[in-house]
């Protein structure tokens, strides 16, 4: 007897998720914008994108699907490829606070509060 898994069937969102991401990424990406751009208030700007687009799947769910725009499914690839450029972000931060204090470590070299904000724990 076979037992019933999601694995497979969620893979393939991901997959879709991944591809979305790409598209997006390319007209999101040029010109003079960059990636932090993006994230003025550092994580809670993640807060705020995945808080809106849990509010929108609400929305959605509760309106019983009949919406012109952005689908429940839609809501949650978001939720994805937000929640994977948070994990990103938090990566990011947490290299540069570990080279600061590598530095620190190495050289002495005091350390500037502005230089540690990484709220990832």
């Amino acid at each position: 007897m076979k037992s019933e898994s999601y694995l497979d069937e969620a893979i393939t969102v991901l997959a879709w998720a991944t591809k979305l991401m790409v598209k997006k990424g390319a007209d999101y990406q040029g010109g003079s914008v960059c990636d932090d751009d993006y994230y003025p208030h550092g994580w809670k700007s993640f807060d705020t994108m995945l808080t809106t687009k849990v509010l929108r799947f609400r929305s959605v769910m509760e309106q019983n699907e009949e919406v012109n725009f952005d689908s429940a499914e839609d809501c949650l690839i978001d939720l994805i490829n937000y929640s994977a450029r948070c994990v990103v972000f938090l990566n990011r931060q947490r290299a540069k606070v570990d080279s600061v204090f590598s530095e620190h470590m190495e050289t002495g070299k005091e350390i500037k509060e502005e230089e540690l904000h990484y709220n990832g724990a």
